[in-house]
C-alpha cells in the first residue's frame, strides 16, 4: 500500500516538473533532482531523488515549499485529490463565463499561462506591457 502510494505520488511529482519544465540536462532520472532538490530547499540530491523515484516522502514542510513553488494544490500533490491547481474551480468557471466574450486564442493563451512557472510569468506580463508601450507610443 506504502509503495502505491509513493509511486502514485512521484507521478504526479514528475507529472508537475514536466508541465514546468524541469528535465534533466544529463541523468538517469528524466527529472531535474537537482533543481527540486533547491525547491525543497534540501542539501541532498539524493533525498529529491528518492522522491522522484517513489522511494520516500519529503518532509511536511519541504512539500509545502514544492508546493508553492509549483502552485498546485496540496491534496492534489499529496493524495492525487482533483482540483490540481488551488483555484481551478474558480477558473473555470470564469472561463466558462467569459467564453461567449472571449475569442479562443485568449482562451488558449490563459490555459497556457496556468502551466507557466511563476518566473516565466512574470517576464511575460514585462514583455506584454512593454509591447503595449511601445505600440501606444507609435500610435500617437
Amino acid at each position: 500500500m506504502k509503495q502505491r502510494l509513493l509511486a502514485e505520488f512521484a507521478a504526479r511529482l514528475a507529472e508537475i516538473m514536466e508541465e514546468k519544465g524541469y528535465r534533466a540536462p544529463r541523468s538517469q532520472l528524466k527529472y531535474d533532482a537537482k533543481k527540486l532538490a533547491q525547491i525543497g530547499e534540501v542539501k541532498s540530491i539524493e533525498s529529491a531523488r528518492k522522491w522522484l523515484k517513489g522511494q520516500s516522502w519529503p518532509r511536511p514542510e519541504t512539500l509545502e515549499l514544492i508546493i508553492q513553488h509549483f502552485q498546485v494544490s496540496k491534496p492534489w500533490l499529496r493524495d492525487g485529490v482533483l482540483p490540481k491547481y488551488p483555484d481551478q474551480k474558480k477558473l473555470d468557471l470564469l472561463a466558462e463565463e467569459a467564453g461567449a466574450y472571449v475569442d479562443e486564442s485568449v482562451q488558449r493563451l490563459l490555459r497556457e499561462w496556468r502551466h507557466l512557472p511563476p518566473n516565466l510569468q512574470q517576464h511575460f506580463l514585462k514583455l506584454m506591457t512593454s509591447m503595449n508601450e511601445t505600440l501606444r507610443h507609435k500610435a500617437a
